[in-house]
């Protein structure tokens, strides 16, 4: 069943357009990549589904619902977002930063029966989170603070996720970790998941498909699952030049 539906979308800052007339549809239930050199306009994109942004054109429907015209508060029901470098006030505890997530979605929203505690306790054991919440979100790594802003869009609970970069500065256990948890949430939950890495490998590894992306579009798409090392390496060789593709299992290995 689809889920996110994108039409002709365009987006960008101010008079500077950097996504062009993109469309693309998530079903329900699938981890899709976006993948492509910076400054093609991935996180801007991510940034003009979740609204993000003003002056977007086109159309983004979750569930048959444009969510384009609706209010930051209403959106917040339907899309959420993970992105490098997010803004959070630097006092206050990673507790509270987490629990945002919680008073950001509707009570229809809510597992039957959930509390803030009982929620808030499996996210916490599900990301290792336990040894830092009582310290300032100021004083933590970076590597903590994308674990604890991971959490938070976790509490929030919505239809659709939108992840940028999420493994940024974590290390390979706990990021293999994580986006083996972010494949799961859609996969077992029935949500759309829409992820940006830079890293070739583990896009190729964790997605069902993957949108390559030039210059504010979208080039072609890979089917990691289905399509041969030979054809994956014919793709990503106008993104990353030539490459060598090895499968193993569901791992998909790319080096230069």
């Amino acid at each position: 069943m689809e889920l996110l539906r994108v039409e002709n979308l365009c987006a960008g800052y101010g008079k500077q357009r950097i996504v062009e007339n993109i469309s693309f549809s998530v079903k329900a239930g699938e981890t899709v990549g976006i993948f492509g050199e910076n400054g093609c306009g991935k996180t801007t994109l991510l940034k003009g589904i979740a609204g993000l942004i003003s002056g977007v054109l086109g159309r983004v429907s979750i569930g048959g619902q444009d969510i384009v015209p609706m209010t930051a508060r209403k959106r917040a029901e339907y899309v959420s977002m993970f992105f490098a470098g997010a803004e959070v006030p630097e006092g206050l505890l990673a507790e509270e930063v987490l629990e945002m997530g919680w008073y950001g979605r509707l009570r229809f929203l809510r597992p039957p029966g959930a509390t803030l505690q009982s929620e808030k306790e499996r996210v916490v054991r599900e990301l290792g989170l336990e040894g830092f919440l009582s310290k300032y979100f100021g004083s933590l790594s970076q590597g903590q603070k994308q674990l604890v802003l991971l959490g938070r869009l976790l509490l929030q609970n919505t239809p659709v996720f939108l992840m940028d970069e999420p493994d940024n500065s974590l290390d390979f256990k706990n990021r293999h970790a994580l986006l083996q948890k972010m494949r799961l949430t859609a996969g077992e939950k029935g949500k759309a998941g829409l992820l940006v890495l830079h890293d070739p490998s583990l896009i190729m590894s964790y997605c069902d498909r993957v949108f390559l992306m030039r210059e504010g579009r979208f080039a072609d798409t890979v089917c990691p699952g289905k399509e041969t090392e030979r054809e994956i390496a014919e793709k990503l060789k106008e993104i990353t030049g030539s490459v060598q593709v090895t499968k193993r299992g569901s791992s998909v290995i790319i080096s230069p």
